[in-house]
Formats: C-alpha cells, sequence, structure tokens
C-alpha cells in the first residue's frame, strides 16, 4: 500500500474465489482481499501472533504472512502494542497489517477496547479536533489524529500521532468520501490495522504543514470538518523512526515458500540497521541500492521497457503491465496457462543492479485450488489502466518469500550509504 500523497499507492485487487471461477463476487478492483465464502470464516476474528522464540532480541519482532483471520492472502502482520502516554493503560492490537510502502500507525477503533479508546487523547488544533483522510488508491481511511505511546519487542516511541480509524468522532467529509471507497472495517482492509514502516518518516511532510487545501488533514468542530495545514510535528509518524534506539530502518525475514503456496510463513522484523550485532549489512551480504528521495523508488527494466519500481508488504501480489499475460477472466490477476519464469532488473541510484527472478501462476487455479493456503509468491496482477501505476513495477509481497529485506530510512545513515535505501 503505498500513501497516494508520494503518487505511493495500494496496487491490489479483491479476489473472491467464487467469481474467479466466473460466479460473481466482489467490484471493488483496487484492493488485494481475496476471500473464499465456503472455507473461510463468516467473521474475522484475530489471531495472536506466536510468542517469539527465544532466539529473538529485543530489536526482533516476530511477523506472519498468511490472511487466514480475515479470510485473504499474502498479508503480513504483526502485533502492536499501543499505550497511554505516560500511563500502564495499554492493550496489544493483533493483526495488523506491515507495510513497507507507507508511514505510519493506524488502527481501528473497533480494535481497541472502549477504555483504551477514551484513554487515548484527540490532537487539538486551532480550530477544533485533527482527523486524517489517509488516501490510498485502494481505499481510503477516515479517523482522529490521536497520541500514544508505541511498543514492539523492547523498543518504544513516546507520544506519537497515530490514526485511529472510523472512531465515529467526526463525520467523513465529501472530499475524502469521493476521493475513494471508505475501508470502514477490519474485514475490508484485510487487517486491524496498519503500521506503516517505509522510508519516509512522515506522511505528509513540509506539504501539508504549508499548504491548507492539502487534502489529507482536517480540522473538525461541531460536526463540520474543513481542511488545515498542520505541523510536521502534529503528522502522523512512522513509529519505528520515533524509537530512542535501532530508529533508523527495518530489516524484513521471511522463510522461501513453493511457488503454489503455503499455509503461512513465519518471520522476523528487525529494527535498525548497522545499530547491533544482528542488523549489520556486512554480516548479512546484502547489496544496497539506493533510492529516490521522497518516491521510494528504484529504476527498472522489464521486457526491454524502463520503469521505475518499488518493494511493498502492502501489496498481496506484483503488479506490473504485460499485454503478453492472459487475464483472469474477471479480474485483473494473471492466468497464464502455465507458471511462467520472469525477471526484473533494477538499478539503485548509486548504480548498483541486479536481476530479480520471479514466478507467475494462473491467479484463479492458486486461489480456487488451494483453499488453505494464505501464502502464495506466484500470484501477479496487471497494473491495467491504473494511472498510478504507469511506469512502474509493484514488488509486492511475493518478492519478500526467501529474502531479509532492508529499508534505510531517508536522512538516516548504514555502513553502506544514506536513505533512503533498500538491501537484499
Amino acid at each position: 500500500m503505498r500513501f497516494l500523497k508520494f503518487f505511493i499507492i495500494c496496487a491490489s485487487f479483491t479476489v473472491v474465489l467464487s467469481g474467479c471461477g466466473g460466479g460473481g463476487g466482489g467490484t471493488n478492483p483496487v484492493s488485494d482481499t481475496a476471500t473464499n465464502s465456503s472455507t473461510g470464516p463468516t467473521t474475522p476474528t484475530s489471531t495472536p501472533i506466536a510468542p517469539p522464540p527465544p532466539s529473538l532480541t529485543a530489536n526482533q519482532v516476530p511477523v506472519l504472512a498468511s490472511g487466514q483471520a480475515f479470510n485473504t492472502v499474502n498479508r503480513l502482520y504483526v502485533d502492536v502494542t499501543v499505550c497511554a502516554s505516560g500511563t500502564s493503560t495499554c492493550q496489544t492490537v493483533h493483526d495488523v497489517i506491515v507495510d513497507s510502502a507507507s508511514f505510519g500507525l493506524r488502527l481501528y477503533a473497533s480494535a481497541l477496547t472502549p477504555a483504551m479508546l477514551k484513554a487515548l487523547p484527540v490532537t487539538k488544533v486551532a480550530l477544533g479536533t485533527l482527523n486524517e483522510c489517509s488516501m490510498f488508491a485502494g481505499g481510503n481511511l477516515w479517523g482522529s489524529v490521536r497520541t500514544a505511546d508505541v511498543q514492539m519487542a523492547g523498543e518504544a516511541a513516546k507520544a506519537i500521532p497515530v490514526q485511529v480509524i472510523e472512531d465515529g468522532a467526526n463525520p467523513v467529509p465529501s472530499a475524502c468520501s469521493s476521493a475513494g471507497t471508505l475501508n470502514k472495517t477490519p474485514a475490508s482492509l484485510g487487517g486491524n490495522g496498519l503500521i506503516g514502516v517505509g522510508t519516509l518518516t512522515k506522511d505528509c511532510g513540509t506539504y501539508c504543514e504549508q499548504i491548507v487545501s492539502n487534502p489529507y488533514y482536517y480540522s473538525c468542530t461541531g460536526g463540520t470538518c474543513t481542511q488545515t495545514s498542520v505541523s510536521v510535528s502534529q503528522q502522523v509518524v512512522n513509529p519505528v523512526s520515533a524509537f530512542s534506539t535501532d530508529y533508523n530502518g527495518v530489516f524484513i525475514s521471511l522463510p522461501a515458500v513453493p511457488p503454489h503456496g503455503a499455509s503461512s510463513a513465519p518471520g522476523t522484523m528487525t529494527f535498525g540497521i548497522d545499530t547491533q550485532a544482528n542488523n549489520t549489512l556486512s554480516s548479512m551480504g546484502l547489496a544496497t541500492y539506493t533510492m529516490k528521495p521522497n518516491s521510494q523508488e528504484v529504476n527498472a527494466t522489464y521486457n526491454g521497457t524502463a520503469m521505475s519500481a518499488f518493494f511493498d508488504t502492502g501489496s498481496g501480489m506484483n503488479y506490473f503491465s504485460d499485454n503478453s499475460i492472459p487475464e483472469c477472466s474477471n479480474y485483473s490477476m494473471f492466468c497464464p496457462s502455465s507458471d511462467l519464469s520472469l525477471s526484473t532488473q533494477v538499478q539503485g541510484l548509486n548504480g548498483a543492479s541486479t536481476s530479480i527472478p520471479f514466478t507467475v501462476g494462473n491467479g484463479t487455479a492458486l486461489l480456487s485450488q488451494n483453499p488453505l493456503q494464505f501464502a502464495i509468491p506466484a500470484l501477479a496482477a496487471t497494473s491495467g489502466s491504473n494511472s498510478m501505476l504507469a511506469g512502474a513495477f509493484d514488488f509486492g509481497l511475493p518478492f519478500f518469500f526467501g529474502r531479509t529485506v532492508g529499508f534505510l530510512f531517508s536522512d538516516s545513515a548504514s555502513t553502506a550509504t544514506l536513505g533512503p535505501a533498500i538491501s537484499f
């Protein structure tokens, strides 16, 4: 999921398995919530991620590539603990989507207990309370901006702005509801919220500080919300960048998964790059590719065509344009008659380059014939007519299987380079 402010979008597609077989199904073409009404739970339920094994350290948390709790596929989940700042009033929220292409913690109010929700103060601005319409091409999120402490493993971000989605505090402005489909429930998003750990630290930056008419932040009073400028310090922030240590980036590590899938894939997220013995680039043998500032992109070439590429755990498939690959009858997934072995060449701004191989399978068959598989590397879809994906290659969660991938934040440093950068 890529935040629209930076032309970084959620490029994903709703796939209802009965519809993939030609019998109807979902109608939203920009959400990758794959559902199976015959095998999935009627009501989504949260499944706590297994406690970290003894080998994990204070700067590591377990993550799980799955989707079973929400009857979807290729979601990367983590547990996040939020607290009322400076108090012991805390709650651990399960099934929060890890999103390497957006920025900030956004939790559904329905995932919080009434006591927790009440304990998180709403941010005040000159003309009322601060709300945000966080805009993704796959659906917008509306809710108040509040202050919370955020804890993961032994790390903590104190008193940072977070978004509480659909808290009912203020009505959705028409400019937000008309700009895209609202993800009003955890089921529509495929998780109880998302934590954006992309390479930028603020979700809007100086643009929203200087421009009153920005489409993201609103001041609300008396049931009326108007667009407002907002200081950088009050904007929703990448929580990792606000840690007191290990705050310059993250590593995401997932095991290899067969192309046609597995029930799940447990992995780890490690905080910091070159800050601890367990996160040094030199010991991992990873190559580093510097990114374009503010866009999280590198240069790429696919099928002889130059384009940009980005790396997004929040996208459930790889997305790119290739008219030679057949599409599924009802959806924009690719449906070749047999598996395709393809590759894309990527190059960082520092000149480092490599070829990335990947497999494209028949999307309809992968989903309908494997109802108990929730981590599926061979899923891919066309970027199609989506103008925000024009000229781009979206390496979604399938790219991350079998890899350790590091994201160095903007204006941060490692032994290899200055951020933003990606290592794998």
